[in-house]
């Protein structure tokens, strides 16, 4: 009995304190009501919105046939211009751009990037048959031609947001990205690096 009234203890202390961490930002003064607009969304989720004064642009250069390394960032965020995402990926890329790099940016919603697998491109993703779709042509040249590839997204529920997990499911087929062979799965696209951030 001790021990279920402890137990009971814990555990509401415990969502006190989730409660707590999850509570709206003293920059909003109380909650909006159901259904109403809220002003300052960002002062009352855990969104990061980046000042205006604050933001800074990269000019990406796309890929040449040069001896250059390139950099291909791939973004999913849909407030990429506004966002602590977007400052990080720009940061990046001048940096990148900076040390002689070629750098281009896919904003995977700015370029309407379709993340759905329909029946008809179902099986081209999943098993390489038949005709690469056409909006996958371009990006798999851009994959095919970078160093180093950067995964941006927000990380909402410890994986990849729909539109970004699309783009590597569409993108990175079978037979293009990797192939079987009779001791397994065996990668194509050896000597690039990539990375979420």
């Amino acid at each position: 009995m001790k021990f279920n009234h402890l137990l009971a203890a814990l555990l509401s202390s415990l969502s006190v304190a989730c409660y707590a961490a999850d509570a709206v930002s003293g920059a909003t003064p109380n909650h909006a009501a159901p259904g109403s607009q809220i002003k300052n969304v960002d002062a009352v989720t855990s969104a990061s919105i980046v000042p205006q004064k604050l933001r800074i642009s990269a000019k990406a250069t796309g890929f040449t046939d040069s001896k250059a390394k390139k950099v291909l960032f791939v973004v999913g965020d849909p407030r990429f211009d506004q966002s602590l995402e977007g400052f990080l990926v720009n940061t990046a890329a001048n940096f990148f751009l900076k040390k002689g790099y070629e750098v281009e940016i896919r904003d995977l919603y700015k370029i309407r990037f379709n993340p759905v697998i329909t029946l008809e491109n179902f099986y081209h993703a999943k098993d390489g048959f038949g005709q690469t779709p056409d909006d996958i042509k371009p990006e798999q040249a851009l994959v095919s031609k970078a160093d180093y590839i950067i995964f941006c997204y927000p990380n909402w529920h410890d994986s990849p947001n729909a539109i970004t997990k699309g783009y590597m499911e569409r993108v990175f087929s079978k037979k293009f990205a990797y192939q079987d062979t009779p001791k397994g799965l065996e990668g194509l696209l050896k000597g690039k690096a990539s990375t979420p951030s």
